[in-house]
């Protein structure tokens, strides 16, 4: 497990929001979003859906409506989000007759999100040949697919700690932006871990 210094996320806050002031951009108000939503704080929410609305207006690709669906679905709009990834999988589909690495790593993820589970398979196995860059993150979500259909308390748990190692050995920092970060990852297995169970000790997830 990861502990957070929540001190240190309000000081990054006071950062981004100063960067908001001066120059407003999907980034800024992802990366606060972000920071916020570790803290617990609601106003993370509108940051997000900001951040959406902002990129969508020049970004309709489907990594974008990948992206977008993600921060949408932090910001706890569940039915908006399903309908943007949505949107990345139909864009991804002409894709996949002949993808690249990062396109199979982004399917992988989308699926995950639309709770496609059963399709994630074939896309690791595609990936398998593939550079290690990639590997790294879509075959840890494939297995976590599996543990979802599974109900594996202690394989989401194996995987939340794989991510936490990647975040650290990386040095992931929340307020990273861009496509979904090895933070989301994390919580995701930790959340899933603690539905089938586990004791997640408290401040641990956001």
């Amino acid at each position: 497990m990861i502990r957070i210094s929540k001190t240190k996320l309000r000081q990054e806050v006071t950062t981004w929001q100063t960067e908001l002031e001066y120059k407003p951009n999907w980034s800024a108000h992802e990366a606060v979003g972000r920071l916020l939503y570790w803290l617990g704080d609601p106003a993370a929410s509108a940051h997000f859906q900001q951040a959406a609305r902002i990129y969508l207006q020049y970004n309709t690709n489907a990594s974008a409506f990948l992206k977008a669906g993600n921060w949408v679905r932090l910001a706890g709009n569940l039915p908006q989000a399903c309908a943007l990834l949505e949107q990345s999988y139909a864009l991804f589909a002409p894709k996949l007759v002949q993808p690249n690495d990062q396109d199979l790593q982004m399917i992988i993820e989308c699926c995950f999100l639309l709770e496609r589970y059963a399709e994630i398979p074939a896309f690791a196995q595609q990936l398998a040949t593939r550079r290690i860059h990639f590997k790294l993150r879509a075959f840890p979500i494939a297995r976590l697919a599996q543990a979802v259909q599974d109900q594996d308390q202690s394989e989401a748990l194996a995987i939340a700690e794989h991510f936490s190692r990647s975040i650290r050995s990386g040095r992931s920092r929340i307020a990273s932006t861009g496509l979904m970060s090895l933070w989301d990852w994390y919580e995701i297995a930790l959340r899933l871990a603690q539905d089938l169970g586990a004791d997640i000790p408290e401040g641990t997830l956001p």
